[in-house]
C-alpha cells in the first residue's frame, strides 16, 4: 500500500506539471499552491520524524485537493470555439461518478487504518450506488447505457490513434468504465466473504462458506484493491490529458454539458429519480441487514 500511495503522489505531481501548461515561465497559481502544500507537509513531518504511512496519507489528501481544484478550473474555463454546450450526462451518472471518488478514497483510508465498522458501512453505500448504476446502464439515459459506449477492441485502438471529442464515453473510455465497474463488483463480493480475525472485521458470508472459499475471497479482496487504484490512476491521468488536448471531459462530468457543433443533436436523457429511488431502497436493505449492527461499533 505504501508503494501505491507513492504512485498516487507521483501521479498527482505529474498532473500538476501537465495542467495547466507553463504560463510566462512559471506554473499557474493552482499548481504552485498544490506543490507548496506538499513541500510544507514534507518539511514539517521530516523535522518531527512522523511515520511514513501518515505522511503518505496526508500527501494523498493534498493531491486530491489539487485534483479538485483542477476539475473546478477546467469546468469554469471551458472554451466554446464556435460550438454550443449540450446536456450529455444526467444527474445519476454524475452523482455516481463523483461519489465513487469520495467513497474509494474513504474506503482505502478506513481499510488502511483498521476502521472496519466505518469501512463496511461505506462499502454497503458503494454497493447500493453500484448496483443502481448497473441497472441504470440498461434502462437509463442514452449516454449512460452500456450499449451506447460498448465498442470493439479495433474501434478503441482506432480512437486512441486519432482521439476526438465524443458526446458520451469514447470507445477507449468505455473499456475503462467496464473494467472499473467489474473490479468494484469483485471487491464488494469478495469483501462479503473476507476473514480478518475479528467478528466486526469479518464479512457477513464468512460463517456460511467453506474455509478455502473464505481464504480465496480474502486474497482477492487484498489484491483487487491494488488493481482498482491502478485503473483509477490511469483513468484520472487520461481524463486530464484529454481535457487539455481535446475536450473538457472533466468539466462535462461536473456540469453535465459538453461542447458540440450546433448541428449535432443532443442525446436523449431520462429523469434520474428512478436511479436514486433504487439506490435508496438498496441502502435501506443493506442498513436493515448489516448497517444497524455496524453503527453500534462506531
Amino acid at each position: 500500500m505504501k508503494i501505491l500511495g507513492l504512485i498516487i503522489i507521483a501521479l498527482g505531481s505529474l498532473m500538476c506539471i501537465l495542467y495547466p501548461p507553463f504560463e510566462n515561465g512559471s506554473l499557474s497559481g493552482y499548481a504552485f499552491i498544490w506543490k507548496s502544500f506538499e513541500f510544507s507537509i514534507i518539511s514539517f513531518r521530516v523535522l518531527d520524524f512522523i511515520n511514513v504511512e501518515r505522511l503518505i496519507l496526508q500527501l494523498i489528501f493534498v493531491n486530491l485537493i489539487g485534483i479538485f481544484l483542477i476539475v473546478i478550473d477546467l469546468s469554469v474555463n471551458s472554451r466554446s470555439n464556435k460550438s454550443e454546450h449540450v446536456l450529455v450526462w444526467d444527474l445519476a451518472v454524475r452523482v455516481f461518478h463523483w461519489s465513487q471518488v469520495i467513497l474509494l478514497a474513504a474506503l482505502w483510508y478506513t481499510g488502511t487504518e483498521g476502521l472496519m465498522a466505518q469501512h463496511q458501512l461505506l462499502a454497503y453505500t458503494l454497493a447500493a450506488l453500484l448496483i443502481a448504476r448497473i441497472c441504470w446502464g440498461f434502462y437509463g439515459s442514452l449516454t449512460a447505457r452500456f450499449s451506447h459506449f460498448a465498442a470493439s477492441p479495433l474501434a478503441a485502438v482506432r480512437y486512441l490513434r486519432n482521439p476526438k471529442p465524443v458526446l458520451g464515453h469514447n470507445p477507449a473510455g468505455g473499456y475503462m468504465i467496464f473494467a472499473l465497474l467489474s473490479l468494484l463488483s469483485v471487491q464488494i463480493l469478495s469483501g462479503l466473504a473476507t476473514f480478518d480475525n475479528s467478528y466486526i472485521s469479518d464479512g457477513p458470508l464468512v460463517r456460511h462458506l467453506a474455509e478455502d472459499w473464505v481464504s480465496l475471497a480474502s486474497k482477492i479482496h487484498k489484491l483487487n484493491i491494488d488493481l482498482i487504484l491502478i485503473c483509477v490512476a490511469v483513468h484520472i491521468l487520461a481524463a486530464i490529458w484529454h481535457s487539455i488536448r481535446h475536450d473538457n471531459v472533466i468539466g462535462a462530468m461536473v456540469t453535465g454539458r459538453s461542447k458540440a457543433s450546433a448541428t449535432v443533436k443532443a442525446p436523449s436523457l431520462r429523469a434520474s429519480w428512478s436511479y436514486f429511488a433504487l439506490a435508496a431502497v438498496l441502502l435501506t436493505v443493506f442498513y436493515l441487514w448489516q448497517g444497524e449492527m455496524l453503527l453500534k461499533f462506531i
